[in-house]
């Protein structure tokens, strides 16, 4: 068995243009040879399961990439929607409410309601049309609930046993859905948890109810229950 080790610094692959390097390691007896600028080490032996590769692109190319990296998510503020996520001035924002203004002259005014997502709170965003923001992609995982430290309501990935953080305003009054123990997905950007799904459906306990009052059920009345974790229904 022969295992073959390549350095190339020739045309193409000397410094400042970028380099390439090939390693593939085994044996004991090896033979080396040089020739035009490429050094070739070959040996013999029993071949070990390890390898590498290593290569950089040209230089000339670095700042066509940081330019796709730079602008590759942002979108037109008019393609803003309910449920959007996006990013601005560090902020990270998730679109509650959209709306469309066209003047009679004048370039259009977009008015959307987000809700922070690291924080939870609330507010209402003025773009001008033609405007363009940083969008963002969630990625989305299941984790089961554990408990409430206080501050933070702690979940863990029961596949790998990992633990993540969301704030308490960030929940706010949904924090009456949790149970022990269940299963909700978690969305994060970066590592950082920002948002959740709630289940589409979940069983409760009613522990409080009005009283029922004669002749409500003729005219369609409603009452209030409280379930055993707090929710008002």
């Amino acid at each position: 068995m022969f295992c073959l080790r390549h350095s190339a610094q020739a045309e193409g692959f000397a410094p400042g243009n970028g380099t390439g390097s090939v390693a593939m390691s085994a044996g004991t007896e090896t033979a080396v040879a040089q020739e035009d600028g490429r050094k070739h080490s070959y040996c013999r032996g029993n071949p070990s399961p390890s390898h590498s590769i290593n290569y950089r692109l040209p230089r000339k190319y670095d700042k066509l990439a940081h330019l796709f990296q730079e602008h590759k998510y942002m979108i037109d503020v008019n393609q803003l929607r309910r449920g959007v996520s996006f990013t601005q001035d560090g902020n990270l924002y998730k679109v509650t409410e959209y709306s469309h203004k066209k003047p009679g002259r004048g370039k259009a005014t977009i008015r959307v309601n987000v809700k922070d997502l690291r924080t939870g709170s609330n507010l209402q965003l003025t773009f001008t049309s033609g405007d363009r923001v940083e969008d963002i992609r969630l990625d989305k995982r299941t984790y089961q609930y554990l408990y409430d430290d206080g501050q933070f309501y702690v979940f863990m990935d029961t596949g790998t046993y990992e633990q993540k953080q969301l704030p308490h305003g960030v929940m706010d009054e949904d924090k009456h859905y949790l149970r022990d123990n269940m299963e909700l997905e978690l969305l994060s950007y970066e590592g950082e948890v920002l948002d959740y799904i709630l289940p589409k459906s979940m069983e409760f306990e009613v522990i409080e109810a009005e009283n029922a009052v004669a002749g409500d059920t003729a005219t369609g009345a409603t009452k209030t229950v409280v379930t055993d974790t707090g929710l008002k229904v």
